[in-house]
């Protein structure tokens, strides 16, 4: 039974975290687990319905677990926008130091962009010029690409003040 557990655990683990779940021991899935468990619980206690009168269209957040399913319980219609100063850090952590100016310039170009469209010709840029070298770091990004480019789905006049480095 342990053993189906486990199997469960590292399936679902695999699923959330892609790649990084590969070699995961039981007790670091446990950790991981009561970790978002945590985070989860934290999050109700703050009531995220605390004076909101309507749910928020879009939320920024990184990628904390605990958060996205308390939102989610709390506000079920609110889309995900990950936070891209905290991609772009766990990005270039995949890259030495002597690449990482240029790569963060290239995802600077993705989040500035002035249209949808042209976020996208800019990330479809960067995969293809570091997924061959850094697949990792590529990984990163295409993971939670619908997150990360949500908020063009808004007017443009909303553009103007999203804050790219305010996240929960």
């Amino acid at each position: 039974m342990i053993e189906h557990g486990f199997m469960i655990a590292t399936r679902t683990a695999s699923v959330i975290l892609g790649e990084e779940a590969k070699g995961l021991s039981p007790a670091a899935l446990g950790r991981l687990k009561a970790q978002w468990a945590e985070e989860h619980a934290a999050w109700q206690r703050r009531s995220l319905a605390r004076g909101l009168e309507t749910a928020p269209l879009l939320a920024i957040g990184d990628g904390a677990m605990g958060f996205w399913a308390a939102l989610d319980e709390a506000y079920p219609e609110t889309r995900q926008q990950r936070c891209w100063v905290h991609k772009t850090a766990n990005i270039l952590n995949e890259l030495p130091k002597s690449k990482q100016g240029t790569a963060k310039a290239a995802l600077q170009e993705i989040w500035m962009a002035e249209s949808r469209k042209a976020a996208e010709k800019a990330l479809e840029v960067f995969v293809r010029n570091y997924q061959a070298e850094y697949p990792k770091a590529v990984a990163k990004l295409e993971k939670d690409r619908a997150e990360l480019l949500a908020f063009y789905d808004y007017p443009a006049e909303h553009l103007a003040t999203y804050p790219h480095h305010q996240c929960h």
